[in-house]
């Protein structure tokens, strides 16, 4: 295997779809050699009357054994269209719905390995069928993977060993 590829480490994206009838799930997610998973929603036309609940959820492995809801990141971001972005904070929440009012909002959330809880290796976002149109694409990228070797922060250790 190639020192510089690590799946662990590539991000997983689905496609971009109306998920009207069907809602999505991203891939579950290790945090085995990760310290957070980033996931990002991109929403285009969202239609007026949908409302989709956005859930995060964590399990004992790739299968989604034992799988259960996760408690919201303590914050997130939105960034607008008009490009402007906002932090929103959360406590204890379990979802987040989007509706009609999201049009072409980018949503980003961090699950750290850390709040996930006792026995979760592995985390997935989940997006509950709006009931009406709404274009959306997801995708999730795990971060600072953790290799022996490796440093805090990269992607896979240096095959040298040395610092250049």
């Amino acid at each position: 295997m190639n020192s510089l590829f690590r799946e662990e480490s590539m991000p997983v994206a689905t496609a971009t779809a109306d998920i009207n009838g069907a809602g999505v799930d991203t891939n579950w997610i290790s945090l085995s050699k990760a310290e957070s998973v980033v996931f990002q929603i991109a929403l285009g036309a969202v239609t007026a009357a949908a409302a989709g609940a956005v859930t995060f959820q964590y399990a004992t492995d790739y299968n989604g054994t034992g799988a259960a809801t996760q408690t919201f990141p303590a914050t997130y971001t939105s960034n607008l269209s008009t490009g402007s972005s906002a932090a929103t904070l959360v406590t204890g929440a379990t979802s987040l719905t989007i509706g009609g009012s999201d049009d072409n909002k980018l949503y980003t959330f961090e699950i750290p390995a850390t709040d996930v809880p006792a026995g979760g290796t592995h985390v997935r976002m989940r997006i509950s069928d709006p009931g009406q149109a709404c274009l959306c694409a997801t995708i999730a990228t795990p971060r600072n993977s953790r290799y022996p070797g490796s440093q805090t922060g990269s992607l896979a250790p240096n095959p040298r060993g040395s610092a250049s």
